[in-house]
């Protein structure tokens, strides 16, 4: 049987769903850390918030290749900075962040971001 990597693909979004809470791995300077993200999924992404003061951003600029799970999903891949100029003009993921994750949302909306 011959799996269909689109097909395949489609199926752990689906199973992921719009948003969810997972682990983020970041690492740096052979320091690796962990936290949990309110994270919405859009198109294809997964999107996350955070301040330039903290230590994920910091490491997250120094070594791109993060990690996240969801229940027994294991995704590896790149991270990516947006800032918050574009952050601010995609509504969808600013109405879902209000929708999921109110509160994260709140705390990182008037944050420090590029």
């Amino acid at each position: 049987m011959r799996l269909d990597y689109e097909t395949e693909l489609e199926k752990i979004y689906d199973q992921i769903g719009p948003s969810k809470t997972m682990p983020l791995a970041t690492s740096s300077q052979d320091r690796p850390t962990v936290r949990l993200m309110s994270c919405i999924i859009h198109e294809r992404k997964i999107y996350f918030q955070t301040g330039v003061d903290l230590l994920k951003y910091q490491q997250i600029q120094e070594n791109n290749r993060v990690a996240l799970c969801a229940d027994n999903i294991q995704i590896e891949g790149t991270a990516k900075v947006i800032g918050k100029t574009k952050y601010s003009r995609d509504s969808e993921i600013i109405e879902a962040y209000k929708k999921y994750h109110l509160k994260s949302y709140n705390t990182y909306a008037n944050s420090d971001v590029e």
